[in-house]
């Protein structure tokens, strides 16, 4: 069973998000879905860059997640980013990576890297998540694990580069150079400050040449 959850997409938002949820007990009713709520607010609490285009809940089934996947990423053209909540842990009906990997084009190894780093240092059964993160056409589709607090945890990761990701995705010149700029301004008090200690250093070497 499949549920479909009304959204209230911002037709001003410029990034539009779409959130998964892959759980058997949630899509059958038999279980509340906190997750994928959770994300959904994560989104909305942005601002105004972000809107949730699509929410659905699906079962632990590998081609009913991929499906969806396709659907969102290849038949729609509205969509810049997929978060996925549950299914990647160690059990059999856990499937999300491997129906993740199927739609892939390109893998983002980096993502996954930051998301595992962070939830580490959370606690150590962080290792246990299959996480999985890629590019389907011009979407990013990134795997969360299950829990809420896990959930909260990866999207505190994902926030600072969600932004920059899409419009790469996007190819929009005139934001990644404005991002570069961003970044290049935060980085020059550092570069100056080392940049006086290097001449402080040489202005001491060149007097202890004088007195001798």
């Amino acid at each position: 069973m499949i549920a479909l959850h009304k959204t209230h997409p911002n037709p001003m938002a410029p990034y539009r998000l779409a959130v998964l949820t892959s759980s058997d007990r949630c899509s059958a009713g038999l279980a509340q879905d906190e997750s994928g709520p959770l994300l959904e607010s994560s989104i909305v609490d942005c601002g105004e860059l972000y809107s949730v285009a699509e929410k659905r809940t699906v079962p632990d089934d590998r081609l009913t997640i991929e499906a969806v996947l396709r659907e969102w990423c290849t038949l729609r053209n509205d969509i810049d980013c997929v978060i996925t909540t549950g299914g990647t842990g160690f059990t059999a009906r856990d499937v999300t990576p491997e129906a993740t990997k199927a739609v892939l084009q390109k893998e983002a190894p980096g993502l996954v890297h930051a998301l595992m780093a962070a939830s580490l240092k959370a606690t150590p059964m962080a290792a246990l998540s299959r996480l999985t993160a890629g590019i389907c056409n011009r979407t990013l589709i990134v795997n969360f694990p299950g829990s809420k607090k896990a959930c909260r945890e990866c999207f505190d990761v994902l926030k600072p580069l969600l932004k920059h990701a899409i419009d790469q995705l996007r190819e929009d010149r005139g934001q990644i150079d404005m991002t570069h700029s961003e970044q290049l301004a935060v980085n020059l008090p550092k570069s100056e400050c080392l940049l006086g200690s290097l001449l402080f250093v040489l202005i001491l070497i060149l007097l202890s040449f004088r007195q001798s």
